[in-house]
């Protein structure tokens, strides 16, 4: 079982995606997301309230119950702007491999040859 209190920042990535898999599916209330956390409600609110800042989360309010909902598209957003430089990279990565294995040959082929220039 994982430490969802954890002092490190690694741990807040299982409690953020946990959250997001509870408010995926319904619009569930922060009372039902805050349940099988062992953290205050105070705690939970505050949190979704940063995931909400960000814009990765909607909060209705209807009467005296707060009901979340994922918005996807900032992830979206962030995913093509990320493929884009990922693509842009691999492009440079693979530039650079083939120039190593180019000098890695040529150098293999002089030290046969008895030339170790």
């Amino acid at each position: 079982m994982l430490n969802w209190i954890g002092p490190s920042p690694r741990w807040q990535i299982p409690r953020d995606a946990l959250f997001c898999e509870r408010s995926r599916a319904v619009q569930p209330a922060i009372n039902e997301i805050a349940k099988p956390f062992p953290v205050s409600l105070n705690a939970i609110s505050k949190h979704l309230m940063v995931l909400e800042r960000a814009g990765l989360l909607h909060r209705e309010i209807r009467g005296r119950k707060h009901y979340c909902s994922i918005e996807p598209r900032p992830l979206r957003e962030a995913d093509e702007w990320l493929e884009h430089y990922r693509q842009f990279w691999e492009q440079r990565i693979n530039a650079l491999e083939a120039y190593v294995a180019r000098k890695y040959e040529a150098s293999k082929r002089r030290i046969r040859h008895g030339n170790n220039r």
